[in-house]
């Protein structure tokens, strides 16, 4: 890794990589958890957004369907969210086959995964001398990025997807789509891209229409969940999930062994984030005051190992110990002591106390003959058994330093971050003194930042035309229940985006439906695509109106069999 000078912070045309080629995989341990199917290229330099140069970096991808040989023009890019990967069929699996939303007899369908991400691509779970193809697949994590791993951008992610296209031939891409941080990613590309070669920075639309239009790079948009700009709600949550990780003793500032990573704090990240991928109603009307794990198994991960003997369980004081720490998966601190008459919970086989107690405090309490304090609860809740399954679920398949990278580089994402200057028509002498060299934030807060934000979605909006082409139409998807990217923010890209169409998803499920409602995702998203693109629909077949509601079991996704709970 070296540094390079970077004249401008959203230049699209800053990468330095020369011709990537194809290399064995899996790249790092958790893509081997990929079934089939995942692809990996080779950058033998790649220059990010803050300058910084990464050499041999790979990226993992996966396809659907074949380029038409002739026009090139029906690439689907599909950008997966936060915790995804490269496989769609993994996490939008209902959504992809023939006759459906992704019908790779029609598209050609590719998406790959983000940097910073576990499944593949360049990241703190990758070799730090990177990937070549004289590189092993045969690899257990040794020598890793780790912490040191630069941050990336949302606008990294499209720039070297761009050069994966051109890798694969594509001249034109027939629609972007994607959800939540792949929504980011959707937004991203046509400002970035709106002819496929631009020439320099297409910082403002055309005076006028020009005479002879270029053709447009990408032809329809579908952001779904998602925000121009990741809001201080988000933020504070991702900080909140951040700091469960920091907090994990095993984290060791990120320093960790492969072997023995900080399981309980990523976990506690995972819980925290999933209640905000869902929503107060669906947890109520879900689980409500239940008792016990899953119907059909799952939910064993965070149970105590080891019961108590029968002269522990008669000891009240014991016993409200272990109650108090019921569900506790945090590594034990070595030499943590206990009061006289707690010495036995300082064995293995419980949690740890970490305070003296008084039995004689007990003396008056009373038992229900099992052992048990009369008319308290020693079963975990419904839900938070859902919980715990669902973090042990998540640290066996996904890095702890990976999510802290992929948190922050949400926090980064702002259309209108270092391009306060863009729709502008003053002199350039002017926005100079708006906008420094390298600059990241926006220059002033409060009004202005809301005016730099219309004036950078407003190079979207219908019949605008950059760098002599069409920008494409679009369509914003918002979920009702969502609580993390509340609807007024799919809202406020409907309204400058003029001429865009917005539709919403009816769901309980919180930000999760857009993961979940597949039949109204088909429905809604086919819909406009037959519109935006009928081209493609020539010929046999038609995109599929309907279908079933699955929820099927996924790696790397969101969803999970909720018939479970």
């Amino acid at each position: 890794m070296t540094l390079a000078n970077h004249s401008n912070g959203d230049n699209s045309t800053a990468s330095t990589s020369s011709t990537p080629y194809p290399i064995p995989g899996p790249t790092s341990p958790q893509s081997s958890l990929i079934s089939s199917g995942l692809q990996y290229l080779s950058f033998p330099t790649f220059t990010l957004e803050s300058g910084i140069i990464l050499h041999n970096i790979p990226l993992a991808y996966k396809t659907w369907g074949k380029l038409d040989p002739e026009k090139k023009n029906n690439a689907l890019v599909v950008c997966h969210a936060l915790t995804g990967s490269a496989d769609v069929e993994d996490w939008w699996g209902p959504l992809l086959g023939p006759g459906k939303l992704f019908d790779p007899t029609r598209f050609f369908i590719v998406c790959s995964n983000v940097l910073g991400s576990p499944y593949g691509s360049a990241g703190p779970c990758t070799k730090v001398e990177g990937h070549t193809a004289e590189s092993s697949p045969e690899w257990n994590g040794e020598g890793w990025w780790g912490p040191e791993f630069p941050a990336t951008t949302v606008r990294d992610d499209v720039r070297i997807t761009k050069q994966l296209l051109d890798y694969l031939g594509v001249e034109q891409i027939a629609a972007v789509v994607g959800g939540s941080m792949g929504g980011m990613s959707v937004l991203e590309w046509p400002l970035l891209f709106p002819v496929r070669f631009p020439d320099g920075t297409p910082s403002k639309a055309d005076e006028q229409a020009p005479s002879s239009p270029k053709e447009s790079y990408i032809r329809a948009l579908v952001p779904l969940a998602t925000a121009a700009r990741h809001s201080a709600w988000c933020i504070s949550w991702a900080e909140a999930q951040r700091q469960s990780i920091y907090s994990d003793p095993l984290f060791d500032h990120g320093y960790y062994h492969p072997s023995q990573t900080p399981r309980s704090g990523l976990a506690a990240a995972r819980m925290a984030a999933l209640l905000t991928y869902r929503s107060r109603e669906s947890f109520e009307s879900r689980f409500g005051r239940r008792i016990g794990g899953p119907s059909k198994g799952g939910g064993v991960g965070f149970q105590n190992v080891g019961r108590p003997s029968a002269d522990r369980r008669s000891s009240l004081a014991q016993q409200a110990a272990m109650m108090h720490n019921e569900g506790n998966q945090s590594p034990r601190v070595q030499g943590q002591q206990a009061g006289a008459s707690m010495t036995s919970l300082t064995e293995a086989a419980l949690p740890p106390a970490a305070v003296n107690v008084n039995t004689t405090s007990f003396s008056n309490a009373t038992s229900n003959g099992n052992g048990q304090a009369a008319g308290l609860q020693t079963k975990p809740f419904s839900a938070q058994s859902y919980l715990r399954y669902q973090g042990d679920k998540f640290v066996k398949r996904f890095d702890a330093n990976c999510y802290i990278h992929l948190t922050r580089k949400m926090d980064t994402h702002d259309v209108a971050r270092g391009r306060a200057h863009w729709g502008l028509e003053r002199d350039p002498a002017d926005q100079a003194e708006e906008v420094t060299v390298g600059e990241q934030r926006l220059p002033r807060e409060g009004e202005e930042d809301d005016e730099a934000l219309q004036r950078v979605l407003s190079l979207l909006s219908v019949k605008t035309y950059r760098q002599g082409a069409l920008a494409p139409p679009v369509l914003v998807v918002s979920v009702e229940s969502d609580g993390l990217f509340a609807p007024p923010e799919q809202e406020l890209l409907h309204q400058f985006i003029q001429g865009s169409e917005i539709v919403t998803i009816r769901s309980p499920d919180g930000h999760d439906g857009f993961l979940l409602e597949f039949v109204q995702i088909n429905d809604h998203v086919g819909r406009f695509l037959r519109n935006a693109i009928p081209d493609v629909y020539e010929g046999n077949g038609s995109i599929k109106t309907g279908g079933e509601r699955v929820v099927k079991e996924s790696m790397s996704g969101e969803v999970e069999d909720l018939t479970r709970w």
